[in-house]
């Protein structure tokens, strides 16, 4: 089955451009244009798509008012966001409303198709600016965003542990685990543990297992 994409903007030469450069894409079905978060709303409830791709700038509703209202009323719809330039506050904000992902408005179409593949897998994608920008915000570089026990933490997940399993390996309370993965959710900026496990390996905080 294809994945169904809308795609939203209200400059009419871009939306032309990243139309055609979507539909070269093998697996993906265009099926919908919008110039502002309204129309795309609109499409969305005739033609239930898989992801929305939508500008940050738009009028009537901007890229994150329409990423507020897809979440509220269509939570299963993966929203990435585009834009010409994301600040710390911007990135964050976008990610607070739900975006699973934000790719710069010169992303490629190799870019394209890993970010859309990843948010199909329940994963998030940021453009490499983008990341930076976030981290920026937490005013950390992804080094030193987590303590070493989070870091142990993440390493048990990576292997599988469960929570009880953590806790005798680090010589914690279950309790205590629960709580320090609740701050790595909140650090990364993520809501479970693929998310979380995803994009530790990704920003290289944990090393990949042989």
């Amino acid at each position: 089955m294809k994945t169904k994409v809308i795609l939203a903007d209200d400059h009419l030469i871009f939306l032309e451009s990243m139309a055609m450069l979507i539909n070269s894409i093998e697996g993906i079905d265009l099926i919908a244009l919008a110039s502002d978060g309204g129309e795309a709303l609109e499409a969305i409830s005739r033609e239930n798509p898989h992801i929305l791709l939508c500008d940050q700038e738009m009028p009537f509703l901007n890229g994150l008012d329409t990423t507020l209202r897809v979440k509220q009323l269509y939570p299963e719809i993966k929203v990435i966001m585009l834009t010409m330039y994301v600040d710390p506050e911007t990135a964050g904000k976008a990610i607070s409303a739900g975006v699973s992902g934000i790719l710069s408005k010169k992303t490629s179409k190799l870019e394209l198709m890993a970010a859309m593949n990843a948010v199909m897998n329940n994963q998030q994608y940021f453009s490499k600016d983008v990341q930076f920008s976030v981290f920026d915000n937490a005013k950390s570089s992804p080094n030193e965003l987590l303590t070493n026990r989070e870091t142990e933490i993440l390493e048990c997940m990576l292997k599988g542990l469960s929570y009880k399993m953590i806790a005798q390996s680090c010589g914690v309370s279950y309790f205590t685990v629960n709580s320090h993965i609740k701050h790595i959710y909140k650090k990364l900026q993520v809501n479970s543990s693929t998310e979380a496990l995803s994009k530790a390996l990704r920003l290289k905080l944990v090393a990949s297992p042989s």
